[in-house]
C-alpha cells in the first residue's frame, strides 16, 4: 500500500512539476507581453510628444515664413529707395549747374533796390535761378515788395519751365517760401 501511494504521490508530483513548468512558461509569456504593452505605452506617449513638437515646429515655421515675407517686402521697398536715391543722386551730379544754393550764400545785390525795365522783361534761365532767389531774399530784406514779386513772377516761369522733377520740387518749396516771406514782409 505504500509503494502504491508513493508511486501515486510521484505521479502527482511529476504532474505538478509539468503544470508548475506550465504555469511559469505562462508567467513567462504574460512578463513579455506586459513588456511589450508598456514598451507600446512608452511609444505612444512618445509618439503624441512628438506630434505636438510637430505642431509646434510647424507654428514656428508659419511665424518664420510670415516674418521673411515681411522682411523680404521690407528689403524690396528699402531696394526701391535705394535705386530712387541712386537716381536722385545721379541726376543731383548731373545737374550741379542747377543746384540752388542756400539762402545764406552771397549773391550781387540787387542794383539800387529795383530792377530795370530789361531785367524785367529779359527771360530767366535755370542758370540764374540762385541768383534770383538771392536778389528775391535781398529784396526782402530792403523791404522791396515789388522787386521780390517781379523776381517771383520770374522764377515762377522757370519753375514751369524745368524738367527735372528734383529740382522742380525744390525750387517749387523755395516759391512757396518765397510767396510767405513776401506776405509777411507786407503786412510787416
Amino acid at each position: 500500500q505504500f509503494k502504491a501511494r508513493e508511486s501515486a504521490l510521484k505521479k502527482l508530483e511529476s504532474m505538478l512539476g509539468k503544470k508548475e513548468k506550465l504555469i511559469m512558461k505562462a508567467l513567462s509569456k504574460a512578463e513579455g507581453f506586459r513588456n511589450k504593452a508598456k514598451s507600446l505605452r512608452d511609444n505612444a506617449a512618445k509618439v503624441k510628444d512628438a506630434n505636438k513638437d510637430i505642431k509646434r515646429l510647424d507654428r514656428i515655421k508659419k511665424e518664420l515664413e510670415w516674418t521673411l515675407e515681411r522682411q523680404s517686402r521690407k528689403v524690396i521697398a528699402l531696394g526701391g529707395k535705394v535705386k530712387n536715391a541712386e537716381t536722385v543722386l545721379k541726376n543731383m551730379k548731373k545737374a550741379k549747374k542747377l543746384a540752388i544754393p542756400h539762402r545764406l550764400t552771397p549773391a550781387e545785390p540787387v542794383t539800387g533796390g529795383r530792377y530795370t525795365p530789361e531785367q524785367r522783361t529779359a527771360k530767366p534761365t535755370a542758370s540764374a535761378v540762385p541768383t534770383l532767389l538771392n536778389d528775391a531774399h535781398d529784396a526782402l530784406t530792403a523791404k522791396d515788395v515789388e522787386a521780390a514779386k517781379t523776381i517771383l513772377q520770374q522764377l515762377m516761369q522757370v519753375h514751369h519751365k524745368l524738367k527735372d522733377s528734383d529740382n522742380k520740387r525744390t525750387l517749387g518749396y523755395e516759391i512757396l517760401d518765397l510767396k510767405t516771406s513776401i506776405k509777411l514782409t507786407a503786412l510787416s
